[in-house]
């Protein structure tokens, strides 16, 4: 299918689109591409089938998901097929999927989708007809043939509204996730503890985040966090400060504040990059043109494109935080916000980063303030007192090392210790090598779009002794996930 993004259609195909988009209800964000499959439904006879190649955005945005219900409407016994080494199409930073689906015909009902990785690479399948037929008999007879050559995973569309339910992306669902309809009872949404929200999006850096001697009044000062790269502790520091000025003009001038007004002159007959000047640019309404909000001042954060680096850290003081960062602040007052820091830093809560977020061409995840608002956490309310102080207390070891990348992270003791301690006060400690899995697995398929032309390298099962915490590997054959 052609790539092309809802705000780059071409005028000439507005009434096409349109009156597909009326009769299948599609979001006004969706691409080309959503447009052209469902038409093809009118020209399919009933229990026809129909392959196409298109991005796998659908697996990850709304309008995505507004296409995929109507495709579930319209289409049965669906399987949906990915790389899980190298993209398929090298010209273009582009991932894409292989959607193969039968229009209903009222008869038979095939309700299940199952989501298909491809563990080799495009150019060595086409040299080995026998990983082609693995992989086309795979689809056809709705298993994997060959563990070495494909992977499957079915949902029955009973666990698919539930695992939906739950928040988790269709881009997740190439990896196992029906354990986690088992531990729903010990989760919560994230947004009934905590207000979610961006850090401020006001444009104009050099003059917001100023740099070195400014003779700008303290009191127009703030703490911000600009960048998150540096940030190396779970209990996190600010980098900057922030010019924050709600007065009138005159009142700066009435009350002698010559640091601020001079500020603010230096910008006033500056211009943008196309010649717009600045007051005009960054007018906005109930506000001045030279103001930075800081009403949602954040308590914790996280990153916006986490990657290899996911945690979420505490402020000592509610800071403001920069447009790159998700900031979150409790509802709650009362609330035990270093409880609620180590749970958020739980191995359930770092699957839940990668489960809502989206991996680009690149294999960088990206998510936002939208997607973390999504995630779900482990319950506090369900732990009694010396659990609470239980898991404070190893987290407290855990901010001693400080933050590390993931591999790292999960392959320490220390980090195990602590996710077994959290997952036995919520009894749900078996499902530690699978939570760990599953992630593990979800990453792997991220990452495997820059492994063009690479075979997989061997990977591992990790398998824990519960009653000492001793890890154990056993290496599946290579290239297995």
């Amino acid at each position: 299918m052609p790539f092309v993004k809802s705000r780059e259609i071409s005028e000439d195909d507005v009434s096409f689109i349109d009156s597909i988009r009326e009769k299948y209800h599609l979001s006004r964000r969706s691409d080309f591409s959503y447009y052209i499959a469902l038409h093809l439904c009118d020209l399919l006879k009933k229990g026809g089938y129909v392959g196409i190649i298109l991005s796998n955005s659908f697996l990850g945005t709304e309008a995505g998901e507004v296409f995929f219900e109507s495709i579930k409407q319209h289409f049965d016994d669906i399987r949906i097929h990915i790389s899980g080494n190298g993209r398929w199409f090298t010209n273009a930073d582009i991932v894409t999927v292989l959607l193969i689906l039968r229009k209903k015909d009222g008869v038979h009902l095939n309700d299940s989708i199952s989501f298909f990785t491809w563990k080799k690479c495009l150019d060595v399948i086409a040299t080995r007809s026998d990983y082609m037929n693995s992989i086309v008999n795979s689809s056809i007879l709705d298993k994997a043939i060959d563990g070495s050559v494909i992977n499957r995973v079915n949902y029955t569309d009973n666990d698919l509204n539930r695992l939906k339910n739950l928040n988790v992306s269709y881009n997740s669902l190439f990896s196992d996730l029906k354990w986690l309809l088992n531990i729903s009872d010990c989760l919560i949404p994230i947004n009934e503890c905590f207000t979610v929200f961006r850090g401020s999006r006001r444009g104009w850096d050099a003059m917001f985040f100023p740099e070195g001697e400014t003779g700008i009044e303290p009191q127009f000062l703030k703490d911000v966090l600009i960048n998150a790269r540096n940030t190396n502790h779970f209990d996190a520091t600010t980098d900057r400060k922030a010019f924050c000025c709600d007065m009138e003009i005159a009142e700066l001038e009435s009350n002698g504040y010559q640091g601020a007004l001079s500020w603010i002159k230096r910008f006033e007959n500056e211009t943008n990059g196309t010649g717009r000047p600045l007051p005009e640019v960054l007018k906005q309404s109930g506000a001045h043109w030279y103001e930075l909000k800081t009403d949602e001042i954040a308590e914790l954060f996280t990153m916006m494109n986490p990657d290899n680096r996911m945690f979420y850290a505490k402020f000592n003081t509610p800071t403001f935080v920069n447009q790159r960062l998700i900031g979150l602040k409790r509802k709650k007052a009362t609330d035990d916000l270093d409880l609620l820091h180590a749970l958020l830093n739980s191995i359930v809560s770092l699957f839940y980063i990668e489960a809502v977020g989206f991996g680009r061409g690149l294999g960088v995840l990206d998510i936002n303030k939208d997607s973390i608002s999504k995630c779900y956490m482990l319950n506090p309310a369900l732990l009694s007192r010396e659990q609470s102080i239980a898991i404070k207390e190893s987290f407290s070891s855990l901010k001693e090392r400080g933050i590390v990348d993931f591999d790292q992270d999960m392959d320490d003791p220390m980090r195990q210790k602590f996710d077994l301690t959290i997952l036995r006060a919520f009894k749900i400690e078996s499902y530690y090598s699978t939570i760990l899995n599953s992630i593990r697995s979800m990453r792997r398929i991220r990452k495997a779009v820059n492994q063009n032309n690479v075979a997989i390298p061997m990977t591992e099962t990790v398998e824990f002794d519960l009653d000492n915490d001793v890890v154990t590997r056993a290496a599946e054959n290579n290239n297995k996930f």
